[in-house]
């Protein structure tokens, strides 16, 4: 019989978090791939684990260990995917072993845990179903302006996910705030940690929030950022297109949403969010 892929979640942060069903995984598997093998160890460690077979499996090496992985599964051994911290697949290496593992009939399951993903959205105050994880903002200017105009072209309400790194944090958040200074953010930084800190409010204001806060160090910890946006239904789609070209004929967003309101079945107040959110996106 082969063995099992156990698709370990580990600690964010507080190594309180720890299940004793990863403990008890962590002791039974024959081989444990890992992202980095001296975080890993650092964590066996905590949990009195020694002498267990441990192998680099980052986004360098992932492909060339998948083989052997494979090979060893088949031959009937137990193996532990984990990353530094969080859930394997979730921007972090694992989705082609497991999707290689499927493949060949073996057997994956998940240990679930800490994650950063589903910790944002527990604690970002989001009214809806609908989460869209986007994986780390972009960093090039262009990828960035091409991902906000595609997520323009959604409909309804969703909450939006990004992770950001401590470097560039600053700048994301300047982008966000020239872009959409009036729609909602929940900001996040070092979550389980002992210096956690969550923000809530419009972009600009949690931008403005965050540069003058004394005790604050931005360039330190890893942080989350989750968009609460609310695209235009389908519904809304004639009145606005029919805005987006009154706009683009140099009309203000003031008088803009006054017209559409005066031949659409819409509130003013809707129109004139959409109008605002038009001629802040016109970078």
């Amino acid at each position: 019989m082969s063995g099992t892929l156990f698709v370990v979640a580990t600690p964010i942060g507080n190594l309180s978090d720890l299940s004793d069903r990863v403990r008890d995984v962590l002791r039974q598997v024959d081989v444990i791939l890992c992202e980095d093998t001296r975080q890993t160890k650092k964590l066996l460690s905590h949990l009195e684990i020694s002498k267990k077979d441990l192998y680099r499996f980052d986004a360098h090496e992932e492909r060339k260990r998948i083989k052997v992985a494979i090979e060893r599964l088949q031959g009937g051994e137990d193996i532990a995917l984990v990353s530094d911290a969080g859930t394997p697949g979730v921007s972090d290496p694992g989705e082609e072993l497991v999707k290689a593992a499927h493949l060949e009939n073996i057997r994956v399951t998940p240990i679930p845990g800490p994650s950063a993903l589903a910790s944002i959205v527990s604690v970002s105050g989001f009214v809806g179903t609908k989460v869209s994880f986007e994986g780390f903002f972009p960093r090039k200017l262009s990828d960035q302006k091409k991902a906000l105009d595609e997520l323009r072209q959604l409909k309804g309400r969703r909450l939006v996910v990004w992770y950001e790194s401590p470097k560039r944090v600053v700048n994301t958040l300047a982008f966000l705030s020239e872009w959409a200074s009036e729609r909602e953010i929940t900001l996040a930084k070092e979550l389980t940690k002992r210096f956690e800190r969550i923000w809530f409010g419009k972009i600009s204001n949690v931008f403005k929030a965050l540069k003058t806060d004394p005790d604050e160090k931005i360039d330190q910890g890893e942080w989350c950022l989750a968009l609460h946006w609310e695209g235009v239904d389908e519904k809304g789609e004639e009145w606005a297109q029919a805005l987006r070209c009154l706009m683009a004929c140099g009309i203000s967003a003031s008088m803009a949403s006054k017209k559409v309101v005066e031949f659409y079945d819409v509130s003013k107040k809707e129109a004139y969010a959409l109008a605002v959110s038009l001629k802040e996106i016109e970078l």
